[in-house]
């Protein structure tokens, strides 16, 4: 099964793309991931499977301690 955009993901507004926060890709993956297989997201978004296994694997509380700095850095 193919991921199929509505929009042009180039015009997006970076809402998805990794150079802004790959949390926010991460955690797209996990939300469908029983949609579309993790292999299938990672290379549309241009990430590695392990590193989003790597980051589902870390604890919640790294993981929030992570999303508020990215945030941050961002502004």
């Amino acid at each position: 099964m193919k991921l199929r955009f509505t929009r042009d993901p180039k015009k997006s507004g970076g809402h998805l793309r990794t150079d802004r926060s790959p949390v926010m890709v991460y955690q797209f993956m996990r939300e469908n991931q029983g949609q579309y297989t993790i292999r299938e997201m990672a290379g549309i978004f241009g990430v590695s499977c392990s590193a989003y296994y790597k980051w589902a694997k870390q604890g919640l509380s790294s993981r929030l301690i992570r999303e508020v700095v990215e945030q941050h850095q961002y502004r």
